[in-house]
């Protein structure tokens, strides 16, 4: 098991990261970002590596209770016209909340086992994604 800390220093999370490369092994990552979250489950429904120290395009989110889904070199290709405001919290910044415009659904690509899948996503689960990919682009909110 381990736990890294959130990182909350602006000029590590304004960093963009870097596409993960198919012969790069992620497991021990994605491990130490699903460990990570589980110490803070009452909050934490998504996380990118930047937040703990990797600066690779990869996030878990929230799917279920206790169970949480790798996202590898994700990209919006598709998303919806209508857009809501959504009001956010994130771990690297615990005292602030902000409101954000996010599309009411998206569509993106990313990898499962070296191989890229298409995948929609509306409600929570595309504005946990829309987040995530902010930090892996370097936008904070």
């Amino acid at each position: 098991m381990a736990v890294h800390e959130i990182i909350k220093d602006e000029k590590v999370l304004s960093l963009k990261s870097e596409k993960v490369s198919k012969s790069e092994d992620i497991t021990q990552l994605i491990r130490d970002l699903i460990d990570t979250a589980n110490e803070h489950k009452e909050t934490c429904i998504g996380l990118s590596a930047i937040q703990i120290g990797f600066q690779k395009r990869i996030c878990i989110i929230r799917n279920g209770e206790d169970n949480w889904f790798p996202i590898i070199n994700p990209m919006i290709i598709q998303h919806s016209t209508g857009h809501h405001q959504s009001t956010e919290k994130c771990l690297s910044f615990p005292d602030q909340e902000r409101t954000v415009k996010r599309w009411d659904s998206i569509t993106i690509m990313h990898e499962v086992r070296s191989k890229v899948q298409k995948r929609k996503l509306s409600g929570t689960p595309a504005i946990i994604v829309q987040h995530e990919i902010d930090h892996m682009n370097g936008i904070l909110i």
